[in-house]
Formats: structure tokens, C-alpha cells, sequence
């Protein structure tokens, strides 16, 4: 078949040549036959709708002038996780998945290693859960947490795994090294008699002022390299 294969796709995936996103492909970019060639495809965003977005391989023969043939194509349909990657043990952080507009996805926190699932939320739009959210909380670092999100739980051994670096944060614990000042008569919860306001109103200053002393961050060790602990170093902690 004389002619030449080119790559094409639609707007709502990129395609990179590497795992780590070293190097993007370009549409229209000739693909040799019989040479083994890997892709790596990325979704940008929430599909609007089931298999939206495509890959598609065609065939023009250059030399007839001909209009391009669609030769083989494959589907895709995206769905967007979100959430803390690195974080520091012992924290609570929100997990989100968003599914795509125009389908039947029922997404589903399925399981977590090494931190607890809480309750779970859905946002509903048009009559469906468009969105589904959950807390976890993970365990004392360091060490790599999973959650397992399935984003339609009609369909079986459908589902992602997530990794998210659990740092250990060693706070010094000598009475010199660290400081707390309490407000007199901090102001508690107005519905809530345990929970105490973190900012009086009735005052300027915060109820509760800590400076603590961080004595040491480990983060979890893969191929001798140490994980998470740059982010949390950089002030990335979330709350």
C-alpha cells in the first residue's frame, strides 16, 4: 500500500511518546509501518460525553492525490481525579472525581492502603452525580498511600490506583523549642460546644498562636530517592 500513515486526534487528549511526558507527539506527524511505535495519551479534561475523544489513523495516497482514508481508531473517555499527592501524616485531605457530563458513570471511592475513607458526597447534575468527593486520612509517614477510585461501578476491574506520599513530620519536642499562646476565653463554636473558633471575633489576635519547630521530614524512599518532602519543605502543606 503505497502512501504514507499519519497520527490524528481530537481536542480533548494530548499524546506524548514517553511515560513521563518527554517529548509531545504532533498530529499529522507520519507514523512508519511495521516499526513498534508507543504513545502515552493524557486527558485534559472531563469528557462531555462517553467515548468522545479519539485516535485515529489514516491512510493518504500521496502520489493519486486521493482523500484520506481512516484506517483504525480507538475511543477513549476521560474522567478527572483530584487530590493531595504529598502530604504530611497523620492529615485529612478532600479527594474528588468528576465524571463526564453525558454519561452513566456512578464513581466510587473503593478502597485506600495506609489512610481511612470518610463519609462520601455526591454533586448531582441533570438528575446524576457529576461529581463525587470524599476525605481521607492517611496514616503517620513515611510512606506511600493508595486509594482506588472506580469511576463506574457497573462495570467490573474498571477502576485507577493513586499513589500519594505520606511525609513524616517530626516536631521537636524540648518546651524551648516551640511556643503556644492561647487567648484568654477563646470563643467556642456557636452549635458545637468541643469545637473552639480558630480567629475570636471579638479580637484582632488569632485564639491560637503555635510556632513549632520542625525537627525532621522523611518522606517514603523509591529507587533510593526520597519522595514528597520537597513540597512539604516548600511550604505546600495543606490544611
Amino acid at each position: 500500500m503505497l502512501g504514507k500513515f499519519t497520527l490524528n486526534w481530537s481536542g480533548g487528549i494530548k499524546i506524548w511518546k514517553t511515560a513521563d511526558k518527554n517529548g509531545a507527539a504532533v498530529k499529522g506527524a507520519e507514523v512508519t509501518p511495521g516499526q513498534v511505535s508507543n504513545y502515552w495519551v493524557e486527558g485534559l479534561g472531563p469528557s462531555r460525553s462517553m467515548a468522545a475523544e479519539q485516535i485515529a489513523l489514516i491512510w493518504t495516497d500521496v502520489a493519486a492525490n486521493t482523500v484520506p482514508k481512516l484506517m483504525d481508531k480507538v475511543n477513549f473517555t476521560v474522567y478527572e481525579v483530584t487530590g493531595a499527592m504529598n502530604v504530611p501524616g497523620f492529615s485529612m485531605h478532600e479527594y474528588q472525581v468528576r465524571t463526564p457530563i453525558n454519561s452513566n458513570f456512578v464513581a466510587v471511592f473503593a478502597s485506600a492502603t495506609s489512610g481511612t475513607i470518610g463519609d462520601v458526597s455526591f454533586v448531582a447534575e441533570n438528575g446524576r452525580p457529576l461529581i463525587t468527593n470524599t476525605n481521607i486520612l492517611w496514616a503517620g509517614g513515611p510512606i506511600i498511600g493508595t486509594y482506588r477510585v472506580s469511576p463506574d461501578i457497573s462495570v467490573d476491574n474498571f477502576f485507577v490506583d493513586r499513589e500519594v506520599n505520606v511525609v513524616q513530620v517530626s516536631i521537636a519536642t524540648a518546651i524551648a523549642d516551640n511556643k503556644i499562646v492561647i487567648q484568654p476565653d477563646p470563643v467556642q463554636h456557636a452549635t458545637e460546644s468541643t469545637v473552639i473558633l480558630s480567629v475570636d471575633p471579638r479580637l484582632i489576635p488569632d485564639t491560637i498562636v503555635a510556632n513549632l519547630l520542625v525537627k525532621r521530614l522523611e518522606g517514603p524512599a523509591v529507587g533510593g530517592n526520597m519522595r514528597g518532602v520537597r513540597f512539604i519543605e516548600f511550604g505546600m502543606i495543606q490544611n
